[in-house]
């Protein structure tokens, strides 16, 4: 999925990542990131490295 389409479709690409799905997400053909349900996406809960960390609800 691309930036563009991740952006115009975020509410879809949540709800795929609550049914268990993981997104990659690509900027000119490259992976970028990569939208995961909670423990899914491999790596350790937040390292304290980012600047910027959400959470909802």
């Amino acid at each position: 999925m691309t930036v563009r389409e991740a952006n115009q479709n975020f509410s879809q690409l949540i709800a795929a990542a609550e049914r268990g799905e993981v997104i990659v997400i690509t900027s000119n053909g490259v992976p970028v990131a990569r939208v995961a349900p909670e423990g899914k996406s491999g790596r350790q809960d937040c390292d304290g490295n980012s600047d910027r960390v959400y959470h909802r609800g």
